[in-house]
């Protein structure tokens, strides 16, 4: 019994040695913010590609230019249709997409996409999403 009183007495003080609540000034804070730059998708400019990458999302802009999460995967799509996901960079094209070249079927057949989508089926002043499109195409 003197046994179990002295290990009791011992853990007591202990405890108390210890504070019982992790005292301390410990004091949690938050992750910093990820740090993000702006990039641009191109094959010829696109403007109305949704795009997201960690807390980043919209659609790029008339100038093609999105914001990424550096470090991170940037996803873009029309609608419910991915069109691919990369690692961000300042410029991205269908090639970065498909890991391929320009002559691949893959590369190949999100440039005719994109150009199928133009809303004024001309690619020389550049590819525009229309939100129109960007609607319907969620139930694609």
């Amino acid at each position: 019994m003197r046994t179990f009183s002295v290990m009791a007495v011992g853990f007591l003080v202990f405890l108390t040695g210890c504070g019982g609540s992790g005292g301390g000034n410990t004091t949690i804070t938050d992750p910093p913010p990820a740090q993000t730059a702006e990039g641009r998708f191109i094959d010829t400019v696109v403007e109305g590609l949704s795009y997201s990458s960690g807390d980043q999302s919209g659609v790029t802009s008339d100038s093609g230019t999105f914001t990424y999460e550096v470090g991170g995967n940037v996803t873009f799509s029309v609608g419910a249709v991915e069109i691919g996901s990369v690692t961000g960079d300042s410029i991205i094209t269908p090639v970065d997409l498909t890991g391929s070249n320009s002559s691949m079927p893959d590369t190949q057949n999100i440039v005719r996409f994109l150009l199928m989508l133009d809303s004024d089926s001309d690619s020389s002043n550049g590819i525009t999403i229309s939100n129109e499109v960007q609607l319907m195409a969620e139930n694609w």
